[in-house]
């Protein structure tokens, strides 16, 4: 028998509720990790590494309660952890970044349109506008 979303969405939201109750932790002023704070914790997704591997684009996804959303935004690292710079600040977000061949140039989909910017950060520029959302891009070889 097949347990259904449903089901194990309750699961595992009763165990979440029950794990952090602990009475001798709330009396020291300390709590469990709630649902809540699960939540809020930022999300990375997506790692790309430059072809001459010194530098890792990836997206991070942050909640955005009032929206009702998690908005990724586009960062970048060194791939010896230094030099950590975020990217992107769009409203509707960024994710799904893509290095060019030579590294020089990056792109991405905001609102289901490709963007394209300079690696080190600046002011992107949209594509020519697709009819249907865009999804899974890649570059040619040749840097198209």
């Amino acid at each position: 028998m097949a347990i259904g979303r449903p089901v194990c969405v309750c699961a595992i939201v009763a165990a979440c509720a029950l794990l952090p109750w602990n009475p001798a932790s709330r009396a020291q002023g300390k709590r469990g990790m709630t649902l809540v704070d699960l939540l809020n914790i930022p999300r990375t997704a997506d790692p790309q590494i430059t072809t001459d591997g010194r530098r890792i684009a990836f997206t991070l996804a942050t909640t955005d309660w009032p929206g009702n959303r998690r908005i990724p935004q586009v960062w970048q690292i060194q791939s010896d952890g230094k030099g950590l710079k975020r990217l992107t600040s769009l409203e509707a977000g960024a994710a799904n970044a893509r290095w060019s061949p030579d590294g020089s140039t990056m792109a991405f989909i905001s609102r289901g349109q490709i963007q394209l910017m300079r690696a080190d950060g600046g002011s992107p520029r949209q594509l020519p506008q697709h009819a249907t959302a865009v999804s899974g891009i890649a570059w040619h070889p040749d840097g198209a």
